[in-house]
This record gives structure tokens, C-alpha cells and sequence, in this order.
């Protein structure tokens, strides 16, 4: 129990029900797909695949970047109105979405509307931002006057009003809720690479502390394109490969990768009377800022949002049986990610496995944290395996790091895991998941 104001709070027990995921690699209806027609991601998992192509959705020819994790024949697994009603980036969130919902099984009109949330992490909406960039080049001097004037639907060369609704940064959370009539405590948020992991926590909170009785929570991004690349290659951070090789001696950045992913959490009292499958119990969240570089991590920043959840579930170090980390592949970004799990776990980490998922799938920026717990669960879940680092062929002996390699498969050990992510801007974030 805690104190809240006048008032005294018992904390409830959340487990997770239902989740359900698109990338690159596939589909994900929990451990099973939507429709054979459609790639498994489970599958694509276990067999350490990864879901790079050649890239379609940004020009390659005069930049170093050739590869990207696109999501193929999104068209196909959508309804007519989804694809001309909604942005890119809201039609991978609504499609996770129907995921979840259906892989936790009669969570729909169990619940007072009113206590059923939407939580989610994204970026800027996901019309595609090279549209906006490029707006006004194709736009005449005469049509910018009337725009300035007046809107039209029929002005801008055929831009319309829906393209603002498209491009509403919560417009994936709004859908969701409309959707599914999920009236309760929710929102969107946007902390970079960080997001959706935030989003999860905020979800977690809102039932711990009784706001609600069930949530749908995850993150989306449709960012593969030319104006997020162009803002990426100064940086330094995207693999002229075209390998994603998190803790490898060889990495050089993360390919850039689009897709989306939900999970269903629910009081955990409530989902077992109503007969609900529980994968897991979300056991501990937190999250921490670095106070430190607009682009660069901070050891500090990341160990004391480790130390915090771990504390926040009741958790000892010793308890954690695999990381699963945030991998960005970039020189940098690994080693100040070993440098804060050696700074809480200390001799134990030499015994604990860890990897990244962002090898099989890229860089999905504000989904990565929804998108990497669902593979995580998913791999788990299937056969109990661990989620291979792909991508990784010779680990950096200077991380310290025990990585889940590719071509051994692990079992979890221990029922308790973390999720961490960090994203720019300073924004840290944990879960700490149990596993059932």
C-alpha cells in the first residue's frame, strides 16, 4: 500500500493477457498469426531470420544506406477504410492492436468502457514526413495565398483535411480507443526511442493504482523514410553494412525499421475470474532522465532507471534471469548500455544472458520498446527460448556482456526479466516482466 494525499492506495498485481505485433519480420497474434498468407514472426524469431530489404521507402542512390525493415504488403491485412482513412504509422498501430485484442480472447466488453485505457508511444504522427517537408515546393505561389487566406479541401494539389488527421501524433491512440470504445485514462506519448516502454509503464501505473481495470498498451512508427534518413546519416548512427549487430565487435548503427506492437495488461484478480490467459506478470516499471546530451546515453542515467524499477517490483539483481536491451548496434550507445548493467548487477551480469531484438527487425524508434517485449514474450511463450541477438557474430569482449548468440539457443532460467530502453533527449526507461 501507499499513500496518496489523504488516501491509502493498495497496489494491484497486472499480468499480461494478450499481445499482438507487425514488423518487418511478420505477423503476431501472441505465439500464433493473423492468417497463414502472412509471415510468422514467431517463427522468424526462433530461426534467428532478420526482416532487411533493400529499401523502397527512401531513395538509396546518392547516400551509403541501401537497407531498411519494411513492413511488405501492409494493404493486404488491412480493410479499405483503414487504408484510406488512416496515416501509415496509425494503420501498423490499429492492426497490433486487433492483434492483442484478439489474442487476449473475450477482453473486449468484459470491462466498464470507463475503466478500459489506451496508452501509446509515437512520434509524429505518421503521414509521411517527406510529405510535409516537400509540400510547398510543389505548391504555386498563387495556391500558397489561398492557403494563407483560405483552406479548401480541393486546394494544395490535392491535399486535403484528412491529411491533417493522418498526421495527428495521438491519432493511433485515438483510433484504438474509438475502435474498441476504450473511454478510460490514457494517452500518447513521445520520448523517442523510449516511447512506447513509457507508454507501457504509464498503462501499468494507471491499473496499479486503480484509474482502470484494463489497458491496451504499445507503440507505432512509420519513420523509413527520407526525412528521418537524412536527419540519421550526420549522426553517424545508421549501418553502412546493412547488418544490425548489437554487442558485435564489427557493429556500425542500426538499420532503420518501421511496425508496431500492443500488449493487453489487465488487474490480475479480474482477468483470472474471468478465465483470461496470463503470459506474464508486469511486476515493476520506472523511468529516469540523464540530464546529460541531447544524442549521447548516460551510464548513470540508465543504472539508476534499472535500480529504480528493480525496487519499484521488488526485485533483487540476483533474481533477473535475461536482459533484453536496447542494442542500438552504435559504438557509443553498446557500451554506455554494459556500462550501466555492470554498474547494477556488477560479478552477476558474467551469469546473465542478454540480448537485443532490434537485429531481426531494425530500429523501430518510439515502437522499439512494445515491439521488443512482444518478441520477447513471443519467443518465450512458444518454447520458452530467449531472443537471439541477430545479427551478432563476434561478440566485444570489452562490453563484458553475456549475448545470446544466434546460432545457441537459450532457455530462460529464471522467470524474471527487464526491458530497458533509452532514447534521445535523455529519456530511460524498465519494465520488469515475470513470467508465468
Amino acid at each position: 500500500m501507499i499513500r496518496m494525499g489523504q488516501r491509502t492506495i493498495t497496489i494491484r498485481d497486472v499480468v499480461i493477457t494478450g499481445f499482438g505485433a507487425v514488423t518487418s519480420l511478420g505477423h503476431a497474434v501472441g505465439i500464433e498469426t493473423p492468417d497463414k498468407t502472412l509471415p510468422s514472426m514467431a517463427e522468424a524469431l526462433l530461426e534467428a531470420r532478420n526482416g532487411f530489404s533493400e529499401a523502397t521507402l527512401f531513395a538509396t542512390e546518392e547516400i551509403p544506406v541501401k537497407k531498411a525493415a519494411e513492413v511488405a504488403n501492409l494493404e493486404d491485412a488491412l480493410d479499405r477504410k483503414a487504408l484510406k482513412q488512416l496515416g501509415r504509422g496509425q494503420q501498423l498501430g490499429v492492426l497490433a492492436a486487433e492483434y492483442a485484442m484478439i489474442d487476449a480472447g473475450g477482453v473486449q466488453g468484459h470491462y466498464d468502457p470507463y475503466r478500459f485505457g489506451a496508452w501509446v508511444g509515437t512520434d509524429f504522427g505518421a503521414i509521411s514526413l517527406k510529405q510535409w517537408a516537400t509540400i510547398w515546393e510543389d505548391v504555386s505561389d498563387q495556391d500558397r495565398h489561398l492557403v494563407n487566406q483560405k483552406f479548401t479541401p480541393t486546394i494544395v494539389n490535392g491535399w486535403t483535411p484528412t491529411w491533417v488527421l493522418k498526421s495527428m501524433t495521438n491519432g493511433c491512440q485515438s483510433h484504438i480507443a474509438i475502435r474498441h470504445q476504450m473511454l478510460g485514462e490514457g494517452s500518447t506519448n513521445s520520448q523517442a526511442c523510449a516511447a512506447s516502454t513509457l507508454a507501457i509503464g504509464s498503462a501499468l501505473r494507471s491499473i496499479q493504482y486503480g484509474q482502470n481495470d484494463a489497458c491496451i498498451a504499445g507503440g507505432t512508427s512509420a519513420t523509413v523514410i527520407d526525412f528521418f534518413v537524412a536527419g540519421f546519416l550526420p549522426l553517424t548512427t545508421m549501418s553502412e553494412s546493412g547488418n544490425h549487430r548489437p554487442y558485435d565487435k564489427a557493429r556500425d548503427g542500426f538499420i532503420l525499421g518501421e511496425g508496431a506492437a500492443f500488449l493487453i495488461l489487465e488487474e490480475e484478480v479480474m482477468a483470472r475470474q474471468r478465465g483470461a490467459r496470463c503470459y506474464a506478470r508486469l511486476r515493476g516499471f520506472a523511468t529516469r532522465g540523464d540530464g546529460f546530451n541531447i544524442t549521447a546515453p548516460s551510464a548513470a542515467g540508465s543504472a539508476a532507471t534499472i535500480k529504480a524499477a528493480l525496487e519499484d517490483a521488488e526485485v533483487e539483481p540476483d533474481e533477473v534471469g535475461y536482459i533484453n536491451g536496447h542494442g542500438s548496434a552504435t559504438q557509443v550507445g553498446d557500451k554506455v548500455e554494459a556500462d550501466a548493467f555492470h554498474a547494477v548487477f556488477g560479478n552477476q551480469l558474467e551469469s546473465i544472458p542478454v540480448s537485443s531484438s532490434k537485429g531481426a527487425f531494425g530500429h523501430l524508434l518510439t515502437a522499439a520498446g512494445a515491439v521488443e517485449l512482444a518478441a520477447t514474450l513471443c519467443t518465450i511463450a512458444k518454447d520458452g527460448s530467449l531472443p537471439p541477438t541477430v545479427g551478432l557474430d563476434e561478440p566485444d569482449k570489452g562490453l563484458g556482456l553475456l549475448p545470446v548468440h544466434p546460432d545457441v539457443k537459450q532457455k530462460l532460467k529464471k522467470p524474471v526479466f527487464i526491458k530497458h530502453n533509452t532514447g534521445f533527449g535523455g529519456q530511460n526507461g524498465t519494465l520488469v516482466v515475470e513470467m508465468l
